[in-house]
């Protein structure tokens, strides 16, 4: 209930705050930016608040992002709860999986650290290739 509810006003902030700071020509928030964003929640949504909530930093970044995109709301509602209940499910069943084993609990500082590098790997792969096709232009 905590991931959905949270979700849920991390949206309505953003859904609240979104259209009052971004202008035409701003130097960072660029209005054009917020439309791009919007068009990405309407063609990619699932993907946007279903796997945010498995990268740390993007769980709490989407939702908010996804408020100021004037994300259809309940289409956001839906993917929170999907996505949160995939989450406690994958989190508890890891831990209850893993959690007995001698070597994660030995080295849970290294199973940490790993798990977030494990998560951000999708995220540099995609940054990398933006970069290079924006290059290749």
């Amino acid at each position: 209930m905590a991931a959905i509810l949270g979700n849920l006003v991390n949206f309505t902030l953003g859904s609240l705050i979104g259209g009052k700071i971004f202008k035409e020509n701003a130097l960072i928030l660029k209005k054009a930016y917020l439309d791009r964003t919007h068009l990405f929640f309407e063609k990619h949504g699932i993907m946007g608040v279903v796997l945010a909530r498995f990268l740390p930093i993007f769980r709490t970044v989407a939702p908010f992002v996804a408020g100021m995109a004037k994300m259809d709301r309940k289409k956001f509602f839906l993917y929170t709860v999907i996505g949160s209940f995939l989450w406690v499910i994958l989190m508890m069943g890891s831990g209850l999986f893993f959690g007995g084993m001698p070597w994660v609990k030995k080295h849970f500082e290294m199973v940490v650290i790993g798990i977030i590098l494990v998560s951000m790997v999708p995220v540099a792969i995609e940054a990398i290739s933006h970069y290079l096709a924006a290059r290749k232009k």
